[in-house]
């Protein structure tokens, strides 16, 4: 697909990660890409808003990736909802973690430069920017000890405010850099179908709760 856009843009950046991933064998690794391949593209085909939105871009990473959205906030989340739903359908009925496809997730906003160039002959799809290298830092600093965590950046959670689905967001603790730049997260549940509940540890030195919409 060639992209005549050059210029910054404002994307959503969805980063998706395959935990305990280097673990399983080739072929179990093969299995969980193509199961978390399936049910992304099933929940985007779902989603996608009436309007004709564009459909993602994806980064992949081997073991998840990023998905660059110019969709509205809520929009993503419904993605992401529908996506651990048919990945927990998935799971059912699986007693072995190394047969479990667990996934955990970031969702941040920002701006990104995309591109065409060529590689090895072919041409490509190219995107750099804080978006993607901030969703990036959010997973990479997120705790081993969950099982299909989702969090997201303070961008994400203002525009959720906006939203009717009841979404509860608790101030994880900060996020530092290499380069010593602190980066706010912030924990998502929607129970019983997004995310999970945040443990003592990983939780901000003067953590808040913020349910929307507001009572």
């Amino acid at each position: 697909m060639t992209m005549p856009e050059k210029a910054p843009a404002e994307y959503i950046v969805l980063g998706l990660d395959i935990i305990r991933y280097s673990e399983k064998k080739l072929l179990l690794q093969k299995t969980a890409q193509e199961r978390v391949d399936h049910c992304f593209n099933e929940a985007v085909k779902q989603c996608r808003p009436e309007d004709d939105s564009p459909m993602p871009h994806w980064i992949d990473a081997g073991d998840g990736g990023f998905a660059l959205f110019k969709w509205a906030e809520a929009e993503v989340l419904d993605v992401l909802i529908e996506f651990y739903k048919r990945l927990n359908r998935g799971n059912d009925g699986k007693t072995e973690d190394v047969q479990k496809v667990l996934v955990r997730s970031a969702i941040h906003k920002d701006y990104v430069v995309a591109w065409d160039t060529q590689i090895a002959g072919r041409e490509v799809n190219k995107f750099t920017g804080h978006a993607i290298n901030n969703c990036a830092r959010l997973m990479a600093g997120m705790i081993k000890d969950h099982e299909a965590q989702a969090i997201c950046s303070r961008p994400i959670l203002d525009a959720l405010m906006a939203m009717d689905l009841l979404v509860s967001a608790t101030r994880l603790k900060d996020i530092e850099d290499k380069h010593g730049h602190l980066h706010e997260v912030w924990n998502l549940r929607i129970s019983p179908t997004l995310g999970v509940d945040p443990i003592a540890k990983e939780l901000h030195p003067e953590p808040l709760l913020r349910v929307y919409p507001d009572a």
